[in-house]
């Protein structure tokens, strides 16, 4: 499938070129990054490293799986919450404009694998403490 190729001719352009992009997952498990060798040698895009340390590096987490980070993607801005639980890399991204938590695996309605139960748990108490205090957006779930 030439996912490189139907993403980069979504993307807008600006000054007569296209928009820069990052590639970001919320983890690293291969049904969500199979597709990055496609992106990999292209110059106006930019992957997040796989591994914990590249996240955490990235991001700016430096009190890992603790706090949060801002993700600025020029005219808005998502926060990164650290989910390890399902995946030691998780990440969810939070969306303030729009009331929307991009979760990946982290919550999904079906059968979830979890690596580390109790860091699973404690990524579930800081994802509710941080939703407390901000608008979230029911997002309508689709029929399964």
């Amino acid at each position: 499938m030439p996912l490189a190729k139907t993403v980069l001719d979504l993307l807008p352009n600006k000054d007569d070129k296209k928009l820069p992009l990052l590639v970001a997952h919320t983890h690293r498990h291969l049904d969500h990054r199979a597709g990055d060798p496609q992106f990999a040698s292209l110059a106006s895009v930019q992957i997040v490293p796989i591994d914990l340390e590249g996240v955490r590096a990235f991001f700016g987490l430096n009190t890992w799986p603790n706090g949060s980070a801002h993700l600025d993607l020029g005219d808005r801005t998502v926060d990164v919450i650290p989910t390890p639980g399902h995946n030691e890399t998780h990440v969810a991204f939070y969306d303030e404009r729009t009331g929307l938590l991009f979760s990946g695996d982290f919550l999904l309605p079906g059968r979830l694998l979890i690596g580390d139960t109790a860091a699973f748990h404690e990524s579930a108490l800081r994802v509710i403490d941080f939703l407390k205090s901000r608008p979230a957006n029911p997002y309508p779930r689709r029929p399964y």
